[in-house]
C-alpha cells in the first residue's frame, strides 16, 4: 500500500509506529486476543513501514485462510490504536534507537547516510524516526495518519496457496470490497538530485574504537531499464564475500571484517552506498582504499571471468529468494505497487 514514511507532514517514524499499533489488537480482539488467536493456529502476522509503502503480511494454514482473512481485514480496516498500547510502541521504538546508539551503530548508518544524502528531500526522513521525532508523536498523529494515508484505492493483495480462486475472490470482495478511500491525496515523489562534490557528515562518538562510514550517492530507481546490469557489476564490486571490495579491505589488508556495496531502490532513485568500519586510526586509509576500488571498476570493468562468476551467483541465488508463498506473495506485491505508478 502506497504510504510510508515519505508522506509529509507526518513526522518522522509515524508510518513505522501505526504498522507497530495496528498489530496490537483490531476489531474485537485486544491485543492479548489478536495474538492468541494467531497463535492458537500456528500462524503469523506482522506489519511494517517503509519509504514509500506499508505492508501486512500474514502466513496461515490453508484451512485457516477464513481466520487470516478476518485479521488483515481487521488490522488495516479497524485497528484499535489503544493509546496504552501506542504508548509502549512509542517507548519500545525509542528505546532501540538508544540501544543502537550504544552498541553497533550499523543499524544506523543507513538512516544517518540517506538523511545526509537526501537532505531536504523525502527520501532523508527516517523510516524509524528519531528520538526526539518519536516523542513529538501524538496518538492523534498516527488517528490522521490513517485517516488520510491508508484506505481500500491504495490496496493491492496478493494471496498465494491452495484455494478455490472463485471462492477466495468473492471472500476478498466481502471482506474489502467497501472500504472506504484514503482521506488525503497521495504525494508525489520527485526525483532527488545528485551529489555534488564531497560533502561529509561527521557524527562524534566519544571513546568509539571504531569508525563506520558510508560512502554514497543518488544512483538508480526501481524501473531502471538497467537494473540487472547494475546488480551483475555490483556483485563483483561489493555484493559478495569474494567482491572486489571486501577482497581489498578485509582479506588483503585486514582493515575491516567487512565492507560492501548495495543499491536501494524506490520508485525515484535511491542511495547507492558503500559501507564498512575499521579502526579508528585507519579511517583514512580504509575510505582512501574504498574509492580506489572503485575507481578501478570504473577504469577497468569486468572481464569474462568476472561476469559469468557474477551471472552464476546471482543465478544461484536467486532460486532461495522465492521458495516460500510468503517470499512469491511479497515479490507479486512489489511488482504491482512499482507497475502502478504509486497510485494504488
Amino acid at each position: 500500500m502506497a504510504a510510508g514514511s515519505a508522506i509529509r507532514p507526518a513526522r518522522d517514524g509515524t508510518a513505522s509506529l501505526y504498522t507497530d499499533l495496528i498489530q496490537k489488537g483490531a476489531g474485537n480482539r485486544t491485543a492479548a486476543q489478536f495474538a492468541e488467536a494467531i497463535e492458537n493456529v500456528g500462524g503469523s502476522l506482522s506489519a511494517g513501514a517503509g519509504t514509500e509503502s506499508i505492508g501486512v503480511n500474514a502466513s496461515f494454514m490453508s484451512r485457516d485462510v477464513d481466520l487470516m482473512l478476518e485479521l488483515v481485514a481487521d488490522v488495516l480496516q479497524r485497528p484499535r490504536l489503544d493509546a496504552a498500547e501506542f504508548e509502549k510502541a512509542r517507548t519500545l521504538a525509542v528505546q532501540s534507537i538508544v540501544a543502537a546508539k550504544d552498541s553497533d551503530p550499523r543499524a544506523l548508518m543507513s538512516s544517518y547516510g540517506d538523511a545526509w544524502l537526501f537532505r531536504g528531500h523525502p527520501y532523508g526522513r527516517s523510516v524509524g524516526g528519531s528520538e526526539a521525532s518519536l516523542a513529538a508523536i501524538t496518538l492523534d498523529d498516527i488517528t490522521r495518519y490513517y485517516a488520510g494515508q491508508v484506505g481500500g484505492d491504495r490496496l493491492i493483495i496478493t494471496v498465494v496457496g491452495d484455494f478455490d480462486t472463485a471462492m477466495l475472490l468473492q471472500q476478498l470482495e466481502r471482506a474489502f470490497g467497501t472500504w472506504r478511500k484514503a482521506g488525503a491525496p497521495l504525494p508525489t515523489v520527485p526525483p532527488p538530485a545528485r551529489a555534488t562534490g564531497r560533502p561529509v557528515l561527521l557524527v562524534d562518538k566519544p571513546g568509539a574504537t571504531q569508525t563506520y562510514f558510508w560512502l554514497g550517492n543518488v544512483g538508480a530507481s526501481r524501473t531502471d531499464a538497467a537494473r540487472t546490469a547494475q546488480s551483475v557489476v555490483n556483485t563483483v564490486f561489493g555484493g559478495r564475500f569474494t567482491s572486489m571490495l571486501n577482497t581489498e579491505l578485509r582479506i588483503k589488508s585486514g582493515l575491516t571484517y567487512g565492507a560492501n556495496a548495495s543499491f536501494s531502490r524506490p520508485s525515484q532513485p535511491g542511495s547507492f552506498r558503500i559501507a564498512s568500519y575499521t579502526e579508528t586510526g585507519k579511517t583514512t586509509q580504509a575510505i582512501d582504499m574504498a574509492l580506489d576500488v572503485l575507481a578501478r571498476l570504473h577504469k577497468d570493468g569486468l572481464d569474462a571471468d568476472q561476469l559469468r562468476s557474477s551471472q552464476s551467483y546471482m543465478l544461484g541465488q536467486f532460486p532461495p529468494s522465492i521458495e516460500t508463498n510468503g517470499q512469491i506473495a511479497a515479490r507479486l506485491a512489489d511488482m504491482l505497487f512499482m507497475a502502478s505508478g504509486r497510485t494504488t
